[in-house]
């Protein structure tokens, strides 16, 4: 299917939240092998209440657009039907900063942009992959400790999974304050974790009004939550966006990411994107424990 959207060539700009999500999904649905995590809509939307992010069209390619730290940053395109080379040379002009651009990408940019692109890996960014077929049955000699922990938990526990739509929205926000609290007090100069409060918020609202794209799992013991996951889910594929569990709960980590696998793969959907570690090297740890497929490098690009 092509998503074609003609705007005459001129830009038009609007903040993320003003954005139609019909048209979001519709302008992410392209042809490259992996999605940046970066570029979930559900991510993206999110994030626009603490960060400056904007977007345009120009004849069908679709550009977002984020002020940080008094610089213009770009995301990579993201092509929405046929598209003229001449338009996308035009996208960027000398200084132009383009972040987190999957490796996939880095050949068109070079055929673009010649040796006025400097391209510079982000570390930090890499996106983990992983196959959901392999992660929910957790069958075979590497993925024995998985196995093992994930049998464990649900040995020790009278554990169900539900899906988070069918869980109260309190109950969640309940949850979910609770862990962060907790987080918090362990490392109080974390500004992200104060952040993730908001981003959750944004996140369970678009679940319960219409949030179609938006799925995930709650994992009960008796009346009580134990961990709960949400996912954007793009065509067949996914984004991990949001995760909390009670680690009081032993084994509650591989519990969580096979059973969320095993909902996934019930509804089609093969590879999930667990997102980048953001240099934290515990979250680095625990991404590699869960065995991905595949490892998505990502850049930062300077138009000279």
């Amino acid at each position: 299917m092509k998503f074609r959207f003609n705007i005459g060539g001129k830009r038009e700009y609007k903040p993320v939240s003003d954005m139609d999500p019909g048209i979001y999904k519709a302008g992410l649905i392209h042809t490259f092998k992996m999605i940046p995590s970066d570029l979930s809509p559900a991510v993206l939307m999110s994030h626009s209440g603490l960060l400056n992010i904007s977007y345009f069209f120009i004849n069908n390619i679709f550009v977002i657009r984020d002020c940080y730290r008094g610089e213009e940053y770009f995301y990579p395109p993201v092509f929405t039907g046929e598209y003229p080379m001449s338009v996308f040379e035009k996208l960027y002009k000398p200084g132009s900063i383009v972040t987190a651009v999957p490796e996939d990408m880095l050949p068109l940019f070079k055929n673009v942009y010649g040796d006025s692109a400097c391209i510079s890996e982000i570390p930090y960014l890499k996106d983990y992959i992983v196959d959901n077929s392999a992660l929910s049955g957790c069958a075979g000699g590497e993925y024995k400790s998985l196995r093992q922990a994930k049998n464990r938990f649900f040995n020790d526990n009278d554990a169900c999974i539900k899906d988070i739509k069918d869980i109260s929205p309190g109950k969640i926000h309940e949850f979910n304050d609770k862990i962060l609290s907790e987080m918090i007090k362990k490392a109080p100069d974390n500004a992200g974790l104060k952040h993730e409060k908001i981003i959750f918020e944004t996140l369970l609202e678009m679940i319960h009004n219409g949030g179609k794209n938006l799925d995930g799992i709650v994992i009960m013991v008796d009346r009580d939550i134990a961990g709960f996951t949400i996912n954007d889910i793009i065509s067949s594929y996914s984004v991990a966006v949001y995760a909390k569990m009670d680690h009081a709960y032993k084994d509650i980590g591989p519990a969580l990411a096979s059973s969320d696998a095993g909902h996934q793969l019930s509804q089609g959907i093969r590879y999930c994107n667990l997102m980048a570690d953001e240099g934290e090297e515990n979250l680095k740890k625990s991404k590699l424990l869960l065995r991905p497929c595949h490892i998505l490098k990502k850049y930062e690009i300077r138009i000279k």
